[in-house]
């Protein structure tokens, strides 16, 4: 049976010293009908020679040089040009299994998936420590609103990459450009276009924690606007498309959160931020919570999440 053209997109910057190992990945993998879209942002060091020595090497690479937009921008100009008939993510300092890209589309035309979703193997750089991450123990396949209720279960489903995705599900949708975690905030509607999903036990995907990256930076005014920023989308999309059913755990888990942020952050200025942007949406959105009686708002400040209210 002919292989199924899948483009595997890879946003790239100020990542020299993990590019290589992250590029031969790709082009080692056992699935060899592939279109593998470098998408240079702008990178001031190395990456962009890198990208283009590869190309040399393999047809199947194409170089997209760009001004730098960010992760939102990089992946969007990716699927601009893409013409796989699935599509893949990976981030430039991460790595895949040999065998990554054979197992999920197996698994998506065993099951007719329009998502499929491995587990994910974190590798903390400073240690060397690995960490498996792995939420079924065999295949779950979810269909519709399955496939949300699964996402408010667990969380698990949140980032963009460790995913094969049709090609259908972005033919109008794109990353939200200059944002911090992209990707939660479009999750949702990539959930909702997806008729079926398969999660699969298979650990694929290899996640470098490492010093430097976006999610260990420590917070700033720009994550907590892109944490509004999703907060308000996300919220918004339950409340428009009628999943009123989940609008509880997704109001009150981001009280929760931006509460931690709050106790936790030793930058007063930050901190006061925190609690300027978060509380006109807490009053706007905390009839969906179920949290208005002062015994349920008591609760949620005892756990931990405090003094934002």
């Amino acid at each position: 049976m002919k292989q199924k053209l899948i483009s595997i997109i890879v946003p790239v910057y100020k990542v020299e010293k993990y590019l290589s190992k992250c590029i031969d990945s790709i082009i080692n993998q056992t699935y060899k009908n592939l279109e593998i879209i470098l998408v240079d942002d702008g990178s001031p060091d190395n990456c962009p020679k890198i990208c283009d020595g590869y190309a040399k090497k393999d047809k199947r690479i194409k170089i997209i040089h760009k001004e730098n937009g960010g992760l939102s921008s990089a992946r969007n100009a990716g699927l601009d040009i893409m013409t796989g008939e699935f599509v893949a993510f990976l981030d430039s300092d991460d790595y895949i299994e040999p065998t990554y890209i054979e197992i999920m589309a197996e698994k998506q035309v065993k099951y007719n998936a329009d998502l499929v979703n491995c587990g994910v193997k974190d590798i903390i750089e400073n240690t060397g420590e690995e960490i498996i991450k792995v939420s079924v123990k065999e295949d779950v396949v979810l269909e519709n609103e399955e496939i949300i209720k699964q996402f408010f279960s667990t969380y698990n489903l949140t980032v963009a990459w460790n995913k094969l995705y049709r090609k259908e599900i972005f033919a109008t949708l794109r990353y939200p450009q200059g944002r911090i975690f992209e990707d939660a905030a479009i999750i949702l509607n990539v959930l909702s276009k997806c008729k079926k999903l398969v999660i699969i036990p298979d650990v694929l995907y290899n996640y470098l924690k490492r010093e430097g990256s976006i999610m260990n930076c420590n917070i700033s005014e720009k994550k907590i606007n892109s944490l509004i920023e999703n907060f308000i989308d996300r919220t918004e999309f339950l409340i428009e498309n009628n999943y009123k059913q989940f609008l509880s755990q997704e109001v009150s888990t981001q009280a929760r959160d931006f509460g931690f942020l709050y106790r936790t952050c030793k930058n007063k200025v930050i901190k006061k931020q925190i609690k300027s942007k978060f509380l006109p949406l807490w009053k706007k959105y905390k009839k969906y919570a179920k949290l208005n009686s002062k015994a349920s708002i008591k609760m949620l400040l005892n756990v931990g999440y405090i003094k934002l209210f």
